[in-house]
């Protein structure tokens, strides 16, 4: 008796902890993204008591914390993908540290943090990666950064375009807004073509799907975008 009292005793810490890092997580959202979870900001005023696991299970599965409908869904988004009615966003693939040093030139990869050879391996996974999902060529779009540069072009996909919009805004270095709506209009004018893949930056992906990739990540959006567009799938090599 006691040992089931305090099972769930700790069960009940557990939880209400995770409804603290949720709040968090909340208080934490980029604006671009906001208006897609005010009311799970609203929804935390009555969140304790009867259902609590339930509902932190719902919260988890909308924010991507646990999957919702595990492989079928994703197979419907490599479809989509394929079929042109999709696009894959991805961040770059691993560049250790944060942010860049204070003397960076977008021009010069010195200046800036870059792929160590773990990233470079990540980037290169993604070709067989696709492969397999039936994608050999793409059409990549990246961020000027020489991170992303390289890891678009590492990915073996194809010819890789530079877009600015799709650079860093981190710590101001860019218009984060403004951004993210130029994103949304020019893939939304794109032809009709090979699949679309877009490689750039955690902040990018984050206030434009509300989603937090780590490194070499993507999110598969359906199209058109929106500034709230829809989640298919999150992606990587290995995951």
């Amino acid at each position: 008796m006691k040992l089931r009292f305090i099972d769930a005793c700790l069960t009940h810490v557990r939880f209400s902890q995770a409804i603290l890092g949720l709040r968090h997580f909340l208080e934490a959202i980029p604006k671009h993204a906001y208006k897609r979870y005010q009311y799970l900001r609203d929804y935390f005023a009555d969140f304790e008591g009867t259902g609590m696991k339930t509902r932190l299970f719902l919260i988890l599965m909308i924010l991507g914390l646990v999957p919702a409908d595990g492989h079928a869904s994703e197979d419907q988004a490599w479809t989509a993908l394929r079929e042109g009615r999709a696009v894959l966003m991805m961040r770059h693939a691993l560049a250790p540290g944060t942010g860049d040093p204070g003397g960076f030139d977008v021009n010069d990869c010195r200046t800036q943090r870059n792929l160590n050879s773990v990233g470079r391996g990540q980037a290169r996974s993604w070709g067989p990666f696709l492969e397999s999902r039936g994608i050999k060529e793409a059409r990549v779009f990246s961020s000027q950064w020489c991170r992303c540069m390289d890891t678009a072009r590492e990915m073996g996909m194809g010819e890789v375009t530079e877009w600015p919009a799709l650079n860093s805004f981190f710590r101001k270095r860019g218009d984060g807004d403004t951004q993210t709506r130029q994103t949304i209009a020019l893939v939304n004018e794109l032809e009709p073509g090979a699949a679309v893949i877009l490689v750039s930056h955690q902040v990018n992906v984050t206030a434009l799907t509300g989603v937090f990739p780590a490194s070499n990540e993507g999110v598969i959006l359906a199209l058109p975008l929106s500034e709230n567009p829809t989640v298919l799938a999150r992606v990587s090599p290995g995951r």
